[in-house]
């Protein structure tokens, strides 16, 4: 746990803010995952961009897809996009082929189990591999693959957001 928050305290130097988004017990775990501080920032950096950049509030918890863990944003309520309501990402998310992502990006309906507890159906929607410390990326999606030269840990999500207003 001592590395885990040393990992989230260099992700918070990498964003440059002085900033700590909502959450509930357990929800960074999943971030101890992670290889570097830079990819704890990459998720946190979502947050940051759907607070700041969005205006959406963000709870943070810990959730999982195929049995793999992630950070779950629930209920980001995006403005004016048709995504749904719940987004999770896994670091280093293996797809069903075996391939190892960086980070997997789901997305999540409103559903619950018998009990009433709101269990989303996680849908894959894109993976993501960082390919250089110059913040090179490569976002595949359900629809297209995209190779982003540069990015910042703050805002590469709005490659995502623009891809859904497609």
């Amino acid at each position: 746990m001592d590395n885990l928050f040393k990992k989230l305290g260099a992700a918070l130097e990498i964003l440059g803010e002085n900033w700590w988004p909502e959450s509930e017990d357990g929800a960074f775990e999943p971030l101890s995952k992670c290889r570097s501080p830079r990819e704890a920032a990459y998720v946190l950096g979502v947050a940051y961009y759907i607070e700041k950049e969005i205006g959406i509030r963000v709870i943070l918890r810990g959730g999982a897809a195929f049995e793999q863990t992630g950070v779950w944003f629930v209920e980001p309520r995006w403005k004016g996009i048709g995504v749904p309501s719940h987004l999770l990402i896994v670091p280093h998310y293996g797809d069903r082929h075996g391939r190892p992502h960086d980070f997997g990006i789901f997305y999540g309906d409103e559903a619950y189990d018998d009990e009433g507890v709101e269990r989303p159906r996680w849908k894959l929607a894109y993976s993501l591999n960082i390919l250089d410390k110059g913040g090179a990326l490569r976002i595949a999606g359900r629809y297209e693959s995209v190779n982003v030269a540069q990015s910042d840990a703050r805002t590469w999500f709005r490659w995502i957001v623009a891809a859904e207003r497609v």
